[in-house]
């Protein structure tokens, strides 16, 4: 009974569909603002690690982190998590102490021969590795590891629902910002785009 039931668990994990934003509803319900990311962005995990979480921890009002994926590392990251949670929230938990800790060490790793060997790379990502040490060093089992990454054509259900989702976040992008050049992460308030989050709270 209990093996049914790890199963039926891990079904649900995998058949859930995967989450490309994260909602955090706050007191005042007559300002939102959208916050679009690329999951492997030190620049966006330093913004929302030092500036957006003070605004989501405050709860005053409505965020959305809309995830934006544009490299091999990006799906690993977020297929990495979604193997883990089926709750948006705890995925935000899950995902903001991993870019801390990826900020934190990445300028220090160098892959041995060993991990060269059993991690999978990219030519045009290098650092595709490194995000694969550090969910290692995270905790990440080797099997959990294998699983998260993504598939090479990108023609896997997980991958095409993403990237179909990119698509119609990119076109929103582009009609606000007049650009099909994305520079992230972007701050969009009232179909206004915003470089700084203190502009875009005042406004």
């Amino acid at each position: 009974m209990k093996y049914v039931s790890i199963l039926a668990l891990i079904f649900q994990v995998s058949a859930q569909e995967p989450i490309v934003e994260i909602k955090f509803d706050g007191n005042d319900k007559s300002q939102s603002i959208d916050i679009y990311i690329s999951p492997s962005c030190l620049h966006c995990g330093h913004f929302l690690a030092t500036e957006l979480d003070n605004i989501i921890k405050a709860g005053q009002i409505n965020i959305t982190i809309k995830l934006l994926p544009t490299t091999a590392k990006d799906f690993f990251i977020m297929k990495l998590i979604q193997n883990e949670t089926t709750n948006p929230k705890t995925y935000y938990k899950i995902y903001l102490n991993f870019i801390k800790r990826t900020i934190a060490t990445i300028n220090f790793i160098n892959p041995n021969r060993k991990q060269l060997a059993k991690y999978k790379g990219s030519t045009k990502d290098p650092d595709m590795i490194k995000y694969q040490i550090i969910a290692s060093d995270f905790g990440f089992s080797e099997q959990k590891i294998v699983n998260a990454f993504p598939d090479p054509k990108m023609e896997g259900e997980f991958e095409k629902f993403v990237i179909n989702n990119y698509a119609k976040n990119a076109k929103v992008i582009s009609k606000i910002i007049g650009s099909n050049k994305l520079d992230l992460p972007l701050i969009v308030k009232d179909g206004k785009a915003y470089r700084k989050l203190t502009k875009a709270l005042k406004n």
